[in-house]
């Protein structure tokens, strides 16, 4: 089994060559807009139990979605203006991330890939249910089954576990992406979301990522 995790917005770094395109504005860097705070240390720890390293992102989402697909309107923010800067962006940042995701599938199969996320308690004025949630797509076999498996193995957390929430496990993403490229049987892929309201000093509670970890190990057996 090929496991591969990934942190597609755990950092809120930006380059120093571009941080004037923020200039004014650098709050907004710290915010959710920019990076999912708590996701890389999970991701890391979740890592360390698993035996694998982390194919963390390394800038801030506001310069490049790492988790969105070329063409996406959402892959650049609004600060991110020039054609020229957006394609300098992709060879620099963009690119060599989703090569390196690449490279890491393609070390083996069957592919178990978990993407780990966070995400804010309210949207538009709305609290959102899930504390921790599973996303997948439905249509793939081996992530409908292995879902079944991690929810059941969830579900003496004190957390709210939900299926496909706060989003749908099929939007665009580095999930989709993969799905894309390898049919299912050998490419099976989740994006873990944590709600930011669980976090303490910046870290979610370590019970949960002992629960994920032997929940994904018990579904890795049944791929």
């Amino acid at each position: 089994m090929n496991i591969v995790i990934t942190c597609e917005h755990a950092s809120f770094a930006v380059p120093y060559e571009y941080v004037n395109l923020f200039q004014g504005e650098e709050e907004i860097l710290l915010t959710h807009k920019g990076w999912d705070e708590g996701a890389k240390h999970s991701a890391e720890a979740l890592g360390r139990l698993m035996g694998v390293t982390p194919i963390n992102g390394e800038v801030n989402r506001l310069l490049v979605d790492l988790n969105r697909s070329e063409g996406i309107s959402e892959l650049f923010s609004g600060y991110i203006k020039t054609a020229e800067a957006k394609q300098a962006i992709l060879n620099e940042y963009y690119k060599p991330f989703r090569n390196k995701v690449l490279i890491a599938v393609s070390a083996g199969v069957p592919v178990l890939h978990i993407s780990v996320h966070s995400f804010t308690p309210v949207l538009d004025g709305e609290m959102r249910e899930a504390e921790i949630g599973i996303l997948y797509d439905p249509d793939r076999e081996s992530e409908k089954t292995c879902t079944g498996i991690i929810i059941e193995s969830l579900k003496n957390l004190p957390y709210k576990v939900m299926e496909n929430s706060p989003y749908e496990g099929k939007t665009d993403g580095t999930a989709a992406w993969l799905r894309k490229l390898m049919p299912d049987g050998r490419y099976t892929g989740f994006e873990i979301e944590l709600n930011q309201k669980l976090l303490t000093d910046g870290r979610f509670p370590q019970e949960i990522t002992d629960a994920l970890y032997y929940a994904f190990k018990k579904a890795a057996e049944a791929i």
